[in-house]
């Protein structure tokens, strides 16, 4: 009976060590979104582009999913020109120019931080130094909100 039961032990570590390193093995060999999707255990994550994580960490993004921007969405004047033509415009007389911006391809405008003084600030506004691609001009984007809180007279109760 003890005989049957130290067999049945090795035969199980035996399975489990053959099944570790064959998984270990496998593990290795995966280096990208094709092989670690087929890899046991890996799972797909739900996200633009597609993402698959191994049992041990590891990420793999879908490369055939990463959107490229068409030519035409593409800007005509880089950041740096349009930061000259924001310097020179009516953007630094009222304030500071900051290195938050971001481009728009639908409106083809260049959108530029800007921390504008004290003198010129207005509430709940968000102001922003806009170059107009095709103008090659800049002006001030308030970004007001409209939510302007109104003052409220405290009233002390007896």
């Amino acid at each position: 009976m003890q005989k049957k039961i130290l067999l049945g032990l090795v035969v199980v570590l035996a399975l489990g060590a053959g099944y570790w390193a064959c998984n270990r093995y496998s593990l290795n060999q995966v280096n990208d979104f094709a092989s670690c999707s087929g890899a046991w255990g890996s799972l797909i994550l739900e996200s633009y582009p597609e993402q698959c994580r191994t049992r041990d960490g590891r990420t793999f993004p879908n490369t055939s999913q990463i959107a490229v921007e068409p030519e035409s969405a593409a800007s005509n004047i880089t950041y740096e020109e349009a930061l000259v033509i924001a310097q020179d415009s009516e953007c630094t007389k009222k304030g500071e120019l900051v290195d938050d911006y971001l481009y728009n391809s639908n409106t083809k405008t260049w959108w530029i931080g800007l921390e504008v003084g004290e003198k010129f600030a207005q509430e709940g506004c968000s102001p922003a130094c806009v170059v107009s691609e095709e103008t090659q001009t800049a002006e001030i984007n308030w970004r007001c909100t409209g939510l302007i809180p109104e003052e409220v007279e405290k009233v002390e109760i007896e």
